[in-house]
C-alpha cells in the first residue's frame, strides 16, 4: 500500500508514519470491516507503548502476519506479535540519573518528554509522545482505542509492583526497578484519565 511521498526506506524521523496514515492504509488493504480487528490490535500496541514509555514504535517495529488457514487455499491475516520494547521503562537511565529523577519527583516530566516513532501530524520533526498520542488517537478513533484503554486500565499499582518485582536482580538494579515502577504508575494514572 503506497502513501504518496512515503519513503519506506527511511527509519528515523519518518513523519509520514502517522496514526491517520496507519488507519488509512490498513482500511484500504482490508475493506468491509476486515480492518477493524487489526486496527484494534495496533491500538493495543500504542496503548501498551504509552504505559511503558516505549519510544521505538517506528514503521519497522510493527507488522502483519500472513499464514495459511485450515483450508490450504485460504490465508489468515493478523497483526504480528508486538516486539522491540527495549526503548522503554527508563532503560537509558544509569542508576545515578534514575535516583535523581525519583528523588526530585521528575518522573512525569521524564515520561512526557519522550518522543516516539509514531507521529500525529506529518509535518513534525519528532514523533509524538506516546501518552499524548494515545490521548489524541483515542479521541479521533474511539472504536479502536476504547477497548485497549479498558484492558490496560484494569491494572492496578499493585499489579505493576508485582510485575516489576519479578525482574531478576542481575537484570536490573533496585533503583532501575523503582524508576520502572514509577513510570508504570504515572503512565497508568494518565491512561485512566484518558479513559474517563
Amino acid at each position: 500500500m503506497n502513501i504518496k511521498g512515503y519513503d519506506k526506506a527511511k527509519i528515523a524521523k519518518q513523519s509520514d508514519h502517522t496514526v491517520h496514515n496507519i488507519v488509512g492504509a490498513i482500511s484500504r488493504l482490508f475493506p468491509g470491516g476486515l480492518a477493524e480487528p487489526l486496527l484494534m490490535r495496533l491500538a493495543e500496541y500504542m496503548v501498551f507503548d504509552a504505559l511503558i514509555g516505549n519510544t521505538d514504535r517506528h514503521h519497522e517495529n510493527w507488522g502483519l502476519n500472513l499464514r495459511l488457514g485450515k483450508d490450504p487455499r485460504a490465508f489468515v491475516m493478523g497483526v504480528a506479535p508486538s516486539f522491540d520494547h527495549a526503548s522503554a521503562l527508563g532503560r537509558e537511565c544509569l542508576d545515578e540519573r534514575a535516583a535523581k529523577l525519583l528523588a526530585e519527583d521528575r518522573v512525569p516530566q521524564y515520561v512526557n518528554a519522550g518522543r516516539g516513532g509514531v507521529y500525529w501530524e506529518p509535518l513534525g520533526n519528532k514523533g509524538a509522545n506516546p501518552l499524548a498520542l494515545v490521548k489524541l488517537a483515542a479521541g479521533r478513533y474511539p472504536t479502536y482505542f476504547a477497548p485497549a484503554l479498558a484492558k490496560v486500565c484494569k491494572l492496578t499499582e499493585d499489579d505493576a509492583r508485582q510485575m516489576i518485582s519479578r525482574i531478576p536482580k542481575n537484570l536490573a538494579s533496585d533503583v532501575s526497578k523503582r524508576l520502572a515502577l514509577a513510570i508504570l504508575v504515572y503512565s497508568l494514572s494518565e491512561l485512566k484519565r484518558i479513559q474517563t
